[in-house]
C-alpha cells in the first residue's frame, strides 16, 4: 500500500548543480548521465501535485505532444526514470533516496493505477476506439511477426493477429454470428463482409486479402 495519500503535498525536487559535482565521480560508461541529471528535476516536478490528475506527468518528454493525454498510459512510463534515479546509489546522484522524489513516485503510481480499465487493460489511445500494433524490424527469429500485428476493439476483443513464421498469414477470434477471420499465403484475392451484434452494438467487418500481401480494413458501426 502506498504511503502517499491523495491530499499530501508534493514537495519540489531540487535541481542539480553540475558545478558542484566532481566530473571524476562519473564512470566512463556514464558519460551521458550529466545531461539527464541536469534536466531531471524538470521532469520530476512536472508530476501534477493536486486535482484529479494528481500524479500525471504534465511535461511532454516521452511520447510526443500529440500523444500527451491523461488516458495514455504510456506517458506514465516516465515513472521508470524517477525510480532509476531514486534507487541508483552513485556519488553524483543527489536524488538517491530523496524523500521529495519518493512522494512524486508514489503519486505517479497512484495515477497510473487509477487509469487502468476495470478489465485490466491500459489505454494508449482514446477510450472506446480500436487498438492496433504494427510490427517491423530486423529478422532475428522465424517466430517474429510483421506488418499489422494486432487489431483490438472493445466489443469484439482481438479480431486480428498476424501469424508467426510468415508475413502472409493471419488469424483472429470468432465473434458470435460471424465467420472466422482466417487467411493464409495460399489464398488468392478475396473479400469477406460480415456483421455481428455484440453488446447491442452492430459491427460490420470488411476483410480484404491477396496472395503475398494482406490488407485489412475494419469498419465498426
Amino acid at each position: 500500500m502506498l504511503a502517499c495519500q491523495a491530499n499530501d503535498n508534493l514537495p519540489k525536487v531540487k535541481e542539480a548543480n553540475l558545478s558542484q559535482i566532481d566530473p571524476a565521480s562519473f564512470a566512463e560508461e556514464e558519460w551521458f548521465i550529466p545531461y539527464y541529471l541536469k534536466h531531471f528535476a524538470a521532469v520530476a516536478n512536472s508530476v501534477v501535485a493536486t486535482g484529479e490528475n494528481r500524479g500525471y506527468f504534465s511535461l511532454s518528454v516521452w511520447r510526443g505532444s500529440h500523444n500527451h493525454h491523461t488516458y495514455n498510459a504510456r506517458i506514465m512510463e516516465g515513472i521508470l526514470s524517477l525510480v532509476w534515479f531514486y534507487c541508483t546509489d552513485r556519488p553524483w546522484n543527489i536524488y538517491y533516496s530523496d524523500p521529495a522524489l519518493k512522494k512524486r513516485i508514489e503519486a505517479s503510481l497512484q495515477f497510473w493505477c487509477k487509469i487502468q480499465n476495470t478489465d485490466g487493460r491500459f489505454s494508449e489511445y482514446e477510450f472506446e476506439h480500436y487498438y492496433a500494433t504494427f510490427n517491423s524490424g530486423k529478422i532475428i527469429t522465424e517466430q517474429q511477426r510483421y506488418g499489422l500485428g494486432l487489431v483490438w476493439t472493445r466489443p469484439l476483443g482481438t479480431v486480428f493477429q498476424s501469424q508467426s513464421k510468415t508475413d502472409e498469414a493471419s488469424w483472429g477470434t470468432k465473434a458470435s454470428g460471424s465467420v472466422l477471420i482466417n487467411s493464409s499465403e495460399k489464398d488468392e484475392i478475396k473479400l469477406k463482409n460480415f456483421e455481428s451484434n455484440l453488446e447491442n452494438k452492430k459491427c460490420k467487418v470488411i476483410e480484404i486479402s491477396t496472395k503475398n500481401r494482406l490488407i485489412y480494413e475494419f469498419v465498426f458501426e
